[in-house]
């Protein structure tokens, strides 16, 4: 989908609107039609919690990096399975990723294990990869916490988020998979402003 001239400079007010007010400029992904989307429904800002939906083997986890990889900002990657999480670094790098700056744990309960990192904004933006064992309680902390320090979080989940359920406390609930067919990537928001959008591969990998 390619922006028009009244979609681009709309895209520009919003920047520059945005980068006023005290809650800072919004977060980017360098991809204008991703940006316009959330832009026109508030943007991506610091203090927010994103749960993405990312169904295993469809690579719609790739898409966040786009916005983790120009933030100069140091990341914890929270792991919640099992399994090791296997991170080829080629790959990060050739998608802009500076892994000097990602720490990665693994931890089945976040909470209280990894408490502290919610205390205290050391770290501006976390990951939390398929999380298990948080309680409606454990939320709500996270939720304020999160608010209070202005950290971002992504909540990822190994499949497709459902509109039956959900999270109240997160501000967007995105499903993202990877057409391979097709080229194209594909985005479902079912929170924080509904609507479908694709994007080429191509772009994605090259912008």
């Amino acid at each position: 989908m390619e922006l028009n001239t009244q979609e681009e400079a709309l895209l520009k007010e919003h920047l520059h609107k945005f980068s006023l007010e005290e809650k800072g400029p919004p977060i980017r992904s360098g991809l204008d039609e991703l940006d316009a989307f959330f832009l026109k429904r508030g943007g991506v800002h610091y203090g927010k919690i994103i749960e993405w939906g990312a169904p295993v083997g469809r690579c719609g986890r790739f898409m966040i990096l786009r916005f983790l990889r120009d933030l100069h900002e140091s990341v914890v990657w929270i792991h919640g399975q099992k399994e090791e999480l296997q991170v080829y670094a080629p790959a990060w790098a050739q998608r802009g990723i500076d892994l000097r700056l990602f720490y990665f744990i693994r931890s089945r309960n976040p909470l209280p294990e990894l408490r502290p990192l919610f205390l205290e904004p050391a770290f501006k933006v976390i990951v939390m990869d398929c999380p298990e064992r948080l309680s409606p309680g454990d939320w709500s902390f996270i939720s304020s916490k999160v608010r209070e320090n202005k950290q971002l979080l992504f909540v990822l989940r190994p499949f497709f988020l459902s509109t039956k359920r959900g999270n109240p406390l997160v501000s967007w609930r995105v499903n993202c998979w990877l057409r391979p067919k097709e080229g194209k990537y594909c985005l479902n928001f079912l929170k924080g402003g509904e609507g479908k959008i694709e994007i080429p591969m191509s772009r994605v990998r090259d912008t």
